[in-house]
């Protein structure tokens, strides 16, 4: 025999794997969104630092050719 209340638990575990696996989805696309912003901004400082070096290696540079220490 066909029961109302058994289709209703049937109905309520199915939704609950969906939104287990949907929130899990949707986790773990966060993680990978935040990790490529990271690398971003490491790229964006690394290039930064870069021309820092650069600049303080052109600067000591000009102050061997001019004598100053």
């Amino acid at each position: 025999m066909f029961r109302f209340g058994d289709m209703i638990i049937q109905l309520v575990f199915l939704l609950l794997i969906v939104l287990f696996f949907t929130a899990l989805f949707v986790m773990i696309r966060s993680v990978m969104k935040n990790m490529r912003e990271k690398n971003d901004r490491e790229q964006k400082i690394e290039a930064k630092l870069d021309r820092v070096i650069t600049l303080l290696e052109k600067l000591t540079m000009k102050n061997k050719t001019t004598g100053w220490n």
